[in-house]
């Protein structure tokens, strides 16, 4: 069997693979890591006026 590279994925390529493959628990540990780098984003706007 060939090793997965997850880092050659980009996030939706990875993303993908990992609900194709949930019992990879590498896969999904790999793109919460990728995840926890990334600033929150917020769609709602909470400074004041």
């Amino acid at each position: 069997m060939s090793q997965i590279n997850y880092a050659d994925m980009s996030d939706e390529e990875l993303r993908q693979y990992f609900l194709q493959h949930r019992q990879d628990k590498i896969a999904l540990q790999a793109y919460l890591d990728r995840l926890s780098t990334r600033p929150l984003q917020c769609d709602r706007d909470f400074r004041r006026s």
